[in-house]
This record gives C-alpha cells, structure tokens and sequence, in this order.
C-alpha cells in the first residue's frame, strides 16, 4: 500500500476486501484525488476510524465512501461529515454505528442520491439505527435515488414505518430504489400513500413487511408504471395480484418474480 501511495498521487478509486489478514490502507491517503473508497474488513485490527479519519481529512473529494467493517463506529461518520466536502453516494454495514453518526452525515450531506445503512443493528438497548437518523436522510438529502433502510427499526417515539415511507416519497422527488426489508410495522396503508407519491419507482424490496397484504402490493401495481423488481413474502401475493402486475407495469421482469408465490410465476413469464 505505501507504493500506490507514493507513486499513485492521481488515484481516484480503489476497492478491496480483506477476507483474510489485513494490510494497512492508511498509505492510500496519499492519493488525494481519490473519489471512490471501497473497503471490506470485518476481522479484528481492519478497518478502524483512525484509518477513516486519515481518509476524510486528506481525501477530501471523496463521493463514494462504501465501508464494511466491525471496527467503524459514529466517530468515522463524524470524521466523513466535517471534512468530505460533498459525498454522494454511502454505503456502510458497520454494527456499531447509531443514530448520532448517520444523522451527522445526513446533516452535512445534503448532495447524497444513495444511502445503503446496512446493518446488523442492535436498537434494543437503545442503541444503532432508528427512524431517527432515517428522518435525517429524508429531510435532508433531496436528491436520493437509491436508498436501504431496511436493518433500521423505523419505529421511534416520533417516527413510524408508514410515516417514514410516506415523507421518503414526497420529500424525495428522483426515487427509484428503495430496500425497507422487515419493516414489520408497515401496513397497506402506508404503502398506498407511499406508492401514490413515487411514480418513478423501479426497484422495491420489501421482504418480510409481514403486515402488508396483497391490497398494498397492487397499490404499486397502479401507481408505479416504471417498477421492474418487487420482492415481498409470498402470503401477500396471488395469481391475480401477479396480473394486475403484468397488465399494468410493462417494464416487469424475471426479477420481479423473487419472493412470490410459485403459482404466480408464470403469469409473470407469460409477460415477456
């Protein structure tokens, strides 16, 4: 790594998963052009928020900051919302991040389109992310097109699921992808209300959303013409709720076919 360092200044992405021993990325804030930062390390000594500190105060251009770790906590989100000037797109599957990190970045962020918070997130001591910090993101990142909320228990004393769901879709004009797997306090509902307002939606997974039932997914159906993926649990989905699909959403594929009932499969082929 102190090679690409010291002879790779105009370096603008570098991605790398480090499924066995670790090696010190900290020489890679050297390269002060960088853009796009990858990094996956989930063993002990990886990743830490040192390395992240070095990363936001040297590469300050950075837009593309997707970290794994087990190491990162809100002290790297503190550190990429103080000193990267505009960050666009983030992704981080770190468990010991909460809500005062991702609303920091949130608050700071306003250019994001993508936000992946992908968990495995422990809110029962009060701790991870809640509604809270997905409020954040929706209130101030206009721009978001793609978004995975769906490790964060949306449900707080000031936010619910439908709630939630609802303000994503009028506050967040350019919509296209939304991941809100077990979200179990969502209803149809909510789901209706959210579909009527995100007619550009292409993408919904929204697996194990167990209170939803097939008068909320045919919602979609009608009020999001562009959809091409939809996975939700097979319960809330029949053979004519598969048709409403393929009469409606021309633009339907193979992939909408995930986590649906196996009569309804054909129906779904028979459209192509």
């Amino acid at each position: 790594m102190d090679v690409i360092g010291q002879h790779c200044a105009n370096l603008r992405a570098f991605s790398i998963n480090m499924f066995f021993n670790p090696i010190p990325v900290v020489p890679l804030a050297q390269c002060r052009q960088l853009k796009t930062l990858v990094v996956t390390c989930f063993r002990e000594h990886g990743l830490s928020d040192d390395d992240v500190m070095e990363f936001a105060t040297q590469c300050r251009g950075l837009s593309t900051i997707d970290l794994a770790s087990n190491s990162v906590t809100d002290a790297s989100l503190f550190a990429l919302a103080n000193f990267v000037e505009k960050a666009v797109e983030v992704s981080l599957d770190c468990k010991l991040i909460t809500d005062r990190g991702a609303i920091a970045l949130a608050e700071r962020h306003s250019t994001l389109t993508k936000v992946h918070l992908d968990g495995p997130f422990d809110t029962s001591k009060g701790e991870g992310v809640t509604g809270r910090a997905i409020r954040a993101f929706v209130q101030h990142c206009p721009m978001l097109v793609d978004v995975n909320f769906s490790l964060c228990n949306p449900e707080t004393d000031v936010t619910t699921a439908d709630s939630l769901l609802v303000e994503l879709a009028t506050r967040c004009k350019y919509l296209s992808v939304v991941a809100i797997e077990h979200w179990n306090e969502l209803t149809d509902d909510g789901l209706a209300e959210f579909a009527a307002n995100c007619p550009q939606l292409r993408e919904l997974w929204m697996e194990s959303c167990m209170k939803v039932t097939e008068r909320g997914i045919v919602s979609i159906a009608h009020h999001c013409p562009l959809i091409e993926t939809i996975m939700c649990h097979s319960d809330a989905f029949s053979h004519e709720c598969a048709k409403v699909f393929v009469r409606k959403c021309p633009y339907v594929d193979g992939n909408c076919i995930l986590g649906w009932a196996e009569a309804s499969v054909e129906v779904i082929l028979d459209h192509s």
